[in-house]
């Protein structure tokens, strides 16, 4: 073998040696394919453990996203309040349908009144917010912060007087 052959063997084997031995073979891959479009992704539900949470309590969250698309793909996904993240999942893969994320505990304080949270995804380096069905906010209550909506009532209104009564449509009171 001549001279030129070794060399040409040789560097062709060190370009190509390092794409053959990636240390994640799945992550080498990928890219390949259509991907999906954080436009097809909705926030269904942000839960919070423990619920209502005490101050000072380690939290874990639950996020339920639907992806619309008819693609599967890889995202890390993030839970922020205002421009704070509080906590973050890396290398989700989001299916088809009905996606339930567990997060890692966080220590993240709870200190105002109200915390209303965002979600973002990271899709192929991009970071966008992702479409919430309805508003998710930490309120504080008496028992200590929490996603449930906050209960109000039962009223009763006793003796309620009105003149003239009865009163009959168009009539002004």
């Amino acid at each position: 073998m001549g001279v030129k052959k070794v060399t040409g063997f040789l560097i062709g084997f060190l370009v190509l040696f390092p794409l053959c031995s990636h240390s994640q073979p799945s992550k080498l891959f990928r890219t390949i394919g259509p991907s999906i479009d954080p436009r097809d992704l909705r926030v269904l539900q942000i839960e919070m453990t423990p619920d209502p949470a005490r101050e000072g309590q380690l939290l874990r969250f639950y996020v339920t996203i639907s992806n619309l698309s008819h693609f599967s793909g890889w995202a890390s996904v993030f839970i922020k309040d205002r421009d704070e993240v509080i906590t973050a999942a890396h290398d989700v893969l989001l299916r088809p349908a009905y996606n339930r994320i567990a997060f890692p505990q966080t220590d993240y304080r709870l200190y105002r009144y109200e915390h209303c949270f965002i979600v973002e995804v990271d899709i192929e380096r991009t970071r966008r917010p992702v479409d919430v069905v309805k508003e998710f906010c930490c309120r504080r209550t008496a028992y200590g912060w929490t996603l449930a909506p906050i209960a109000v009532g039962p009223f009763f209104v006793e003796d309620l007087e009105m003149f003239p009564d009865p009163i009959y449509p168009g009539q002004e009171v």
